[in-house]
């Protein structure tokens, strides 16, 4: 068999089998292809700039809180290997040292 035409059987039998694959879908149970925000949304979970909750909910209708909201931007202009000497340390005494959004802070 040619090279070619190897390709094109290889090719379809990829879409063949493809269709019967699940699609993938949000990385969030609550957001799906057809929300408005829905690529934006998975760009900043595939570059880590957000996790959601838990659940592995991302709640696109509730309020952001400042903690929230403040983990957004840093986590946008830096790593969280740049942030990691920061984990336990709080230069407010409102903030704890063992919160989650600590480093962010």
């Amino acid at each position: 068999m040619k090279i070619a035409q190897k390709n094109i059987v290889i090719a379809l039998l990829v879409i063949f089998i493809s269709a019967f694959i699940p699609k993938t879908h949000a990385s969030f149970s609550d957001i799906n292809e057809s929300h408005d925000n829905y690529q934006a949304i998975e760009y900043l979970k595939t570059n880590k700039i957000i996790n959601g909750y838990e659940d592995g909910s991302y709640k696109p209708e509730k309020t952001i809180n400042r903690a929230e909201f403040t983990k957004i931007i840093i986590g946008a202009i830096a790593s969280k290997e740049a942030l990691a000497p920061y984990k336990n340390q709080t230069c407010f005494k409102d903030v704890s040292s063992n919160q989650w959004f600590t480093p962010y802070i």
